[in-house]
C-alpha cells in the first residue's frame, strides 16, 4: 500500500484528524497533509517514528509505515496511469467526440472540462483520455481534490510523472526536460480550488511543446490557447413523455443501470414511471445518482423523490470510518460556495430567500 493510503487508513482507524494526529505526535499539520496527499513520499524516519508513536503501532504496522515510506527509484519511468473503468459511462457520447476531435484532429493543447459540482467531469475526462490514449507515448494522471494549496501543484505533477527529485525552484525544467522525451497527455482533475496553479500549467505548457493537457475544473483556467468544452448535467425527459421513452433519456438510463448493477430485482416495468420521476428529481446529476442508488433499498424512486424536495442531505454515503469522509451533495455544492468571494456569496444568499 502507498504510504499516503497507509497513514490515512491508519489515522482513520483510531479517528484522528490531520490536525489531532499532529499535535499528538508533536510534527505540523502540513506534514501529515503533505504525507496523505502524496507531495512527500519519503519523510524522515524521526517523522514517521513519531507518527508510529502517536498512532499507538504495533511492530508490524511500523515496519509496514517504513517499507511504504522507502525510496523507489530516483526517477520511475513515466507510464500510462488511468485506473481501469468501473462503469460504462452513459450519456456522454457528443462530449467524448467532441472532445476527441479537439485534442486529435485540431490537435489543441489545452481542453478544460468545465461544469459544476457532481457533473461526472472526472469520468468523462478519463473517458475522452482512453479514447485518445493511443495517439499518446504516455498518459500521466494527477489528481489534485486533496491538495490544500496551489504550492503543492508542482510537486505533485512532478511525483504523478515519475520524477522523483525535482527541484522547487526548477521543477518546471525538470518536468519538461522529463516529458519531453515522449508525446504525453497530463491529465490534471479538480484544479477549481487552485487558480493560483494555473501560470504553472502555462508554463509548462510553454515549456514542453509535446505536452497536452486535459483538465477538470469548475472555472476555465483563462490560459491563452485553452478550449473550454461545458459539462452538463445528464438529459433528463420532458414531464409529458411515454415512460418507455422516457427511460431511454440518460439520466434514467444511468439510474436504471447503476439499480441493476447492485444486482438488485428492485426494476420492475410497471414502476418505471416512478423512476423516470425520481431521475426528474435528481435533476440528471450524476453524482446525485449515485448517491441515490444505495438509498433505494429502502426508500421507494417515489419516496425519495418526494423527500428531495424537501431536503439534499438524504443525499450522503459513508466512504470510511472517520466521520470527514461523508460524501454529500451538500458537501460538493458547498465547495463551490466556499471559493467564490464574499460580493458573490452574499448574492447567492440573497437569491435563497
Amino acid at each position: 500500500m502507498a504510504l499516503a493510503q497507509l497513514l490515512k487508513s491508519l489515522r482513520s482507524e483510531v479517528r484522528l484528524s490531520q490536525e489531532a494526529l499532529a499535535e499528538r505526535a508533536g510534527v505540523s499539520t502540513r506534514t501529515v497533509s503533505d504525507i496523505e496527499c502524496g507531495v512527500a513520499l519519503s519523510p524522515r524516519a524521526i517523522t514517521l517514528s513519531l507518527l508510529a508513536e502517536a498512532l499507538e503501532l504495533g511492530p508490524e504496522e511500523r515496519e509496514r509505515l517504513r517499507s511504504a515510506a522507502r525510496p523507489a527509484s530516483t526517477n520511475a519511468p513515466v507510464g500510462t496511469q488511468l485506473p481501469p473503468t468501473a462503469h460504462e459511462l452513459v450519456g456522454r457520447e457528443r462530449e467524448s467526440e467532441y472532445a476527441r476531435r479537439l485534442l486529435l484532429e485540431e490537435k489543441v493543447r489545452l481542453l478544460t472540462l468545465v461544469g459544476g459540482p457532481g457533473f461526472g467531469k472526472t469520468a468523462l475526462a478519463l473517458e475522452i483520455a482512453r479514447n485518445v490514449e493511443s495517439a499518446f507515448d504516455t498518459v500521466v494522471l494527477a489528481e489534485l481534490a486533496a491538495l490544500p494549496s496551489t504550492e503543492l501543484v508542482p510537486s505533485k505533477v512532478a511525483l504523478a510523472a515519475g520524477l522523483r527529485s525535482a527541484r522547487a525552484e526548477s521543477v518546471v525544467e525538470d518536468l519538461a526536460e522529463r516529458l519531453s522525451r515522449a508525446r504525453t497527455l497530463l491529465v490534471l482533475d479538480n484544479m477549481e480550488h487552485l487558480g493560483g496553479a494555473s501560470a504553472f500549467v502555462g508554463a509548462l505548457l510553454t515549456a514542453t511543446p509535446s505536452l497536452t493537457v486535459l483538465a477538470t475544473s469548475r472555472g476555465v483556467l483563462r490560459l491563452r490557447g485553452e478550449r473550454q468544452l461545458a459539462v452538463q448535467p445528464l438529459a433528463i425527459p420532458s414531464p409529458d413523455g411515454a415512460a418507455e421513452e422516457a427511460a431511454r433519456a440518460p439520466a434514467v438510463k444511468l439510474l436504471l443501470e447503476r439499480v441493476r448493477a447492485t444486482g438488485s430485482s428492485l426494476v420492475r416495468e410497471d414502476d418505471l414511471a416512478s423512476y423516470v420521476e425520481l431521475a426528474r428529481a435528481l435533476e440528471g446529476v450524476p453524482l446525485a445518482i449515485e448517491l441515490a442508488v444505495p438509498l433505494l433499498g429502502v426508500l421507494s424512486p417515489k419516496d425519495l423523490a418526494a423527500q428531495l424536495q424537501r431536503d439534499i442531505s438524504v443525499l450522503s454515503m459513508q466512504r470510511g470510518d472517520a466521520p470527514t469522509r461523508q460524501r454529500t451533495m451538500r458537501n460538493a455544492i458547498a465547495w463551490s460556495y466556499d471559493l467564490m468571494g464574499e460580493r458573490d456569496q452574499r448574492a447567492f444568499r440573497r437569491l435563497a430567500v
